[in-house]
């Protein structure tokens, strides 16, 4: 794809951003660059689909740009140089790691009955329940990683997907698209439904559609 070095900065911003959105979405923050056209960002008009379609991704955040030229910004020269060879980070661990959410899926297990009904069938014929499997304390059906009725286990889940970096507030088809890859609840597409239409970040993003 051939790009101007102007829209190379600009695809520069929109991923930094999307990296550090959750952290960046509560307050005002600083973007500083090296391509001074940039600083015209928030005042330009939209002539291009391109530029209509980046543009909104920047849209419900507080940010201000600030011009600084490429000779005064020695600190990001000086991190982008690599100071050992690549070879040196070819190690590969062989140790297997569970992530700790994981755990905390597990403890939610604990204190509802249903899962606790399952866990215990499960453990003594694996094929009990229909479309249900056991490994390592955690429930599954049909492979995915099946959550009981713990709510604020379920708007972790869905934030993660939603909310960060990865999420991007997507709308609910795609959000809920990407949850159903991995998870699985009662009622799972309705808490989505739920999720988005209350979220602040999607409300201010809203296209304006009027002719």
């Amino acid at each position: 794809m051939g790009l101007s070095t102007y829209e190379k900065e600009y695809l520069a911003i929109l991923v930094a951003v999307e990296q550090w959105r959750h952290y960046l979405q509560f307050g005002e923050f600083v973007i500083h660059t090296d391509q001074k056209s940039l600083i015209h960002l928030n005042e330009q008009h939209l002539h291009t689909p391109w530029q209509q379609k980046v543009f909104t991704k920047l849209l419900g955040l507080q940010y201000r740009i600030v011009y600084k030229q490429g000779l005064e910004n020695r600190v990001a020269d000086a991190l982008s140089r690599r100071t050992s060879p690549s070879m040196a980070l070819m190690a590969v661990s062989s140790c297997s790691c569970t992530p700790q959410w994981l755990d905390t899926v597990v403890a939610s297990y604990v204190h509802d009955p249903v899962p606790q009904s399952l866990i215990s069938k499960l453990s003594i014929q694996p094929d009990a329940v229909q479309h249900f499997s056991l490994s390592a304390g955690v429930l599954r059906y049909k492979n995915k990683i099946w959550l009981g009725s713990d709510l604020n286990l379920q708007k972790q889940i869905i934030t993660a997907m939603h909310s960060s970096a990865i999420g991007g507030h997507s709308g609910i088809p795609v959000t809920y698209s990407r949850l159903k890859q991995y998870f699985f609840w009662s009622g799972m597409k309705k808490s989505v439904r739920e999720f988005v239409r209350s979220c602040s970040i999607c409300q201010q993003g809203k296209p304006d559609r009027a002719r």
